[in-house]
């Protein structure tokens, strides 16, 4: 063989081992290319989710903070009811004692007058007739 044969020879070998290389190397690069891509599509996916998820928090979080104000209100409304309850209950009580007292006493006139804060929730035929007592013994 001839200096050109071998020459022609190890061109070929050469190309072929350069050619071997660059496909190895364009192959790697592909693949970290493509690596790339799904490792940015799935960081959108990731990020499309977590958005998701925070809006639906945020929507979650804002309708458990509407519903503790309006238990609030209701508490605050109960509260008031509360007080309103026990003042007249107060009233009455001490209205029941000065009837009682009065009773244990000889039931002798004026008959206890009826508190403004218990007519409301008095039978008013009951507050006529207590009213007609008081008239009564006021004459005598």
């Amino acid at each position: 063989m001839t200096v050109q044969g071998w020459l022609t020879i190890a061109g070929i070998v050469v190309t072929a081992v350069f050619s071997y290389g660059a496909s190895r190397y364009a192959g790697r690069a592909s693949v970290k290319v493509k690596e790339v891509e799904v490792d940015a599509a799935a960081y959108e996916r990731a990020e499309s989710i977590n958005a998701a998820m925070f809006k639906r928090l945020q929507e979650e979080v804002s309708a458990l903070k509407e519903s503790h104000e309006k238990q609030g209100d209701k508490l605050r409304l109960l509260r008031e009811d509360l007080d309103k309850v026990t003042h007249v209950f107060r009233i009455s009580m001490n209205f029941i004692e000065r009837f009682l007292l009065w009773a244990r006493d000889g039931s002798l006139p004026p008959i206890p007058s009826i508190p403004e804060q218990l007519r409301e929730h008095l039978d008013p035929s009951l507050i006529r007739e207590h009213g007609r007592q008081q008239e009564q013994n006021d004459r005598l």
